[in-house]
């Protein structure tokens, strides 16, 4: 969870809305990241730091990475809060393996 997320909990909690704006929060870090990820394995094939298949593997995995967030979304929306919750937290184990590999690969500078 980010560190916004684990910030704004205690004063979420005040107001009975602890699960819902945390799993919002959560959901909407992992698509931002998830576009990071996007991004930036772009910038590795472009500077040859992986090959362009490697670039699209991960481009496909952040794909099924986002259909992914999509179920947990929609789960929450019918109040299925334990399955939300286990879509995104596998969704964002996927996410930190597709962060570290594509991070690793590129140069420092980045």
């Amino acid at each position: 969870m980010n560190f916004l997320a684990r910030l704004l909990m205690p004063v979420l909690s005040l107001f009975g809305c602890q699960h819902m704006a945390g799993f919002e929060l959560r959901l909407r870090y992992a698509y931002q990241e998830s576009l990071g990820v996007e991004e930036r394995s772009k910038n590795a094939a472009e500077q040859g730091a992986i090959t362009p298949e490697t670039a699209d593997h991960v481009l496909e995995l952040n794909a099924e990475l986002r259909a992914m967030l999509e179920s947990a979304e929609k789960a929450h929306a019918e109040g299925n809060a334990p399955v939300a919750d286990a879509r995104l937290n596998l969704s964002n184990k996927l996410l930190e393996d597709l962060k570290r590999f594509v991070t690793e690969k590129l140069p420092e500078d980045e």
